[in-house]
């Protein structure tokens, strides 16, 4: 509610501006339609719409506007297009030495100054834009995270009978662990970067097909490991031991002498490898490339 009536502030105290200079200059407007259209939208004591009809409105007055006020709109819309470091900002920085010193004509300013203003008011677009695909992703990653913590437990409760899994159950569980990791991957991007995030990486990397697709790509990717190791291709005492976990009985009956870690513990390693596997992009690939070499 803090946001909404701070962005609500926020166009009311543009609309009353751009209202007092429509006043000073609607006689200048010689388009009776124009005309017509800025009476109906600035004769409410309140605004009405969004953005778009401001933006609009403050356009229509700009082609109005005498040298000296076109000089005045053009040195506040500079400095709040500094505030936001604007990419063109060097272009519009040369137009104000050109154009509103000794010898620029009304019309260089007037041309000037609507192209900063349509410059700023694209790249406000784009925030806002980029605001409310902010809010979707957020609102998709938590409802996928709340899925996949329910499945996280259900997880953690077949494993735990016996601290063992059946070998048909194995690859189910290690998919599902498996895009555990690369939903937590999503997740450590827009947490770590949400304020940097742009528009094309989060149409890029949230949107709903996309997440999917890695989620399905960590999944497959931990299955695949999970063969890999199965194989006996990789050799590490990181990696788990099979000896322990195919066996079948209570960990208690398990002999210390001849498995001193409890098939418990190598069950964690292979959880651990399956979630890391969705968890990176490249650590399959380069795990078969490896492989392949060899």
């Amino acid at each position: 509610m803090a946001n909404h009536t701070a962005k609500n502030d926020v166009f009311v105290h543009e609309w009353t501006s751009v209202k007092t200079l429509w006043h000073r200059y609607c006689g200048a407007v010689t388009d009776v339609r124009l005309q017509e259209e800025l009476e109906k939208y600035f004769g409410r004591e309140q605004p009405e719409g969004e953005w778009e009809g401001l933006d609009r409105a403050e356009q229509i007055i700009g082609i109005y506007l005498d040298s000296d006020q076109l000089k005045i709109e053009y040195n506040n819309h500079l400095t709040l297009a500094r505030s936001q470091k604007m990419k063109s900002l060097s272009m519009f920085e040369s137009y104000e030495s050109s154009f509103f010193g000794i010898g620029g004509s009304v019309d260089q300013r007037r041309g000037a100054y609507l192209a900063l203003l349509h410059a700023l008011q694209s790249h406000f677009v784009e925030l806002r834009l980029e605001r409310k695909l902010k809010a979707v992703a957020a609102c998709r990653l938590l409802a996928i995270g709340v899925v996949l913590v329910a499945l996280m437990v259900i997880v953690h409760l077949v494993t735990e009978v016996g601290s063992h899994i059946g070998d048909r159950m194995i690859p189910a569980v290690v998919f599902a662990v498996g895009v555990s990791g690369a939903f937590f991957s999503r997740v450590t991007t827009f947490q770590t970067n949400s304020t940097a995030l742009r528009f094309e990486a989060i149409t890029a990397d949230f949107h709903k097909r996309v997440l999917y697709v890695r989620l399905l790509y960590g999944g497959i990717g931990a299955v695949v490991f999970y063969y890999i190791l199965r194989s006996g291709l990789a050799h590490t005492h990181f990696l788990p031991d099979w000896a322990v976990l195919d066996t079948r009985c209570h960990p208690s009956e398990v002999p210390a002498e001849k498995f001193p870690l409890t098939p418990a513990t190598e069950l964690s390693k292979l959880l651990f490898w399956s979630f890391f596997a969705g968890f990176s992009e490249r650590f399959v690939s380069s795990s078969l490339d490896k492989i392949g070499s060899e």
